[in-house]
């Protein structure tokens, strides 16, 4: 089974807001746990963290495009982050 596990991006496009300059300074703790767990169970997982790379929307599609088939994809949603 092959499983990607994302962080969405903080970075909001054309906006001028707190958030759109400051983004988050917090790691994806929760999926790297998720991720150990899966990979011990002998599958395949990626992480796509957007907050780390600052990828935008539109990066984060232009990568999905060119990423592998996968099984099952996971996204975090903080209460922030929504």
């Amino acid at each position: 089974m092959k499983v990607l596990l994302i962080d969405p991006p903080w970075i909001i496009e054309n906006k001028e807001n707190l958030w759109s300059k400051l983004g988050s300074c917090l790691p994806s703790l929760g999926l790297a746990y998720i991720a150990a767990v899966v990979e011990k169970a002998g599958h395949d997982v990626k992480i796509l963290d957007c907050t780390a790379e600052r990828n935008s929307a539109d990066r984060v599609r232009e990568r999905l495009i060119r990423f592998d088939f996968f099984d099952y994809i996971g996204l975090t949603a903080t209460t922030s982050l929504i």
